[in-house]
């Protein structure tokens, strides 16, 4: 069951991407647009199918270990949003912003595990179904916050200046240089 959530992301990530990817390039919607919509989805589906995964008693496997494998395509969706979104908003600063996500995100994977074996000291169903449900209202509140926060065009802080004879290599554009 614990390997369902990756399966579905293999399937999905690739065509995730180039579903965004085509919404994107048929300007069907704009970019911030793309990022908010398909953020949002893969946060609210898996956090609706965790939430439910909680009041599923523990012989449902086949269920519950399909609900993790839609999870982990419904989180797919992300493809389209948090791997691209700092080129966006930065192309000069892309990877110092996408390692800094990149790391808050190695944290809270270590911090769930410690998390849910603190508020499971029984093991009860009961007990399940908090964990589920904080795991399904971070979710959520994650989607909020990106779609109030979201941008989808190069941000003020982040243009190139224009500099002397001895410019900083730090300030090229990365569109510049194709």
């Amino acid at each position: 069951m614990s390997s369902a959530p990756s399966f579905g992301l293999m399937i999905g990530l690739p065509l995730c991407g180039k579903l965004a990817d085509f919404v994107h390039s048929k300007k069907y919607l704009s970019t911030r647009s793309v990022r908010v919509l398909f953020e949002t989805f893969s946060m609210i589906i898996p956090a609706g199918l965790l939430a439910a995964i909680g009041f599923l008693r523990c012989d449902h496997t086949i269920l519950i270990t399909s609900f993790l494998f839609l999870s982990g395509i419904a989180i797919s969706l992300t493809s389209g949003v948090a791997l691209v979104n700092s080129n966006d908003i930065a192309p000069s600063y892309v990877g110092i912003i996408f390692g800094i996500a990149n790391t808050f995100a190695a944290a809270s994977g270590s911090i769930s595990s410690l998390s849910a074996k603190a508020l499971t000291p029984n093991d009860t169903q009961e007990e399940w179904q908090i964990v589920f449900a904080l795991c399904a209202a971070i979710c959520v509140s994650g989607a909020i916050i990106f779609a109030i926060m979201a941008r989808g065009e190069i941000q003020e802080w982040a243009r190139s200046q224009e500099t002397g004879s001895c410019g900083n290599v730090a300030d090229v554009n990365i569109n510049t240089i194709a």
